[in-house]
């Protein structure tokens, strides 16, 4: 069970309790910053939204938790998720039936300058916000490239 369940929290990149999703999207930007000959500007920073916010690297025990933590209130939600950055790269992998796909509708509502997602069934960046049952690859075993190339090709442009 989480320990906290009425705040967010700044997450630690260097803790790897919180799992590679977030060292991998920093990586994958920072590749993406080299690729187009450029650097990332002073207060630029990546914005990591989740299908819910509980740090767990087993799925199993946060399904757990997630279902307790609806039993006495909703989910917690941050409140940056209103403010619609630049870029949004979908990644919440395969979603299972409308348990985990639920949680995603919230995001799909919002008018979005650079939305994209890398299909897990056809193996390539797709340019569009996916619908909640799609299979938006997670990071876990992502091939970088093709994610490297496109946001190099949006920061140059």
């Amino acid at each position: 069970m989480p320990t906290e369940t009425d705040c967010l929290t700044r997450l630690n990149l260097d803790d790897p309790s919180h799992g590679r999703l977030p060292r991998t999207v920093r990586r994958c930007f920072l590749l993406a910053y080299e690729r187009a000959g450029l650097s990332p500007r002073a207060g630029d920073f990546i914005q990591s939204w989740n299908l819910f916010y509980l740090t767990d690297p087993d799925l199993k025990a946060a399904k757990v938790s997630i279902g307790e933590m609806e039993r006495y209130h909703s989910l917690p939600i941050c409140a940056s998720e209103q403010i619609i950055p630049p870029i949004v790269w979908f990644a919440w992998g395969r979603p299972e039936k409308e348990k985990l796909a639920k949680y995603a509708i919230r995001f799909l509502q919002h008018d979005i300058q650079n939305p994209f997602y890398y299909c897990m069934s056809s193996k390539r960046i797709v340019t569009d916000i996916p619908a909640p049952q799609v299979g938006a690859k997670h990071t876990q075993g992502l091939p970088v490239e093709p994610i490297v190339g496109h946001l190099a090709g949006i920061l140059k442009s």
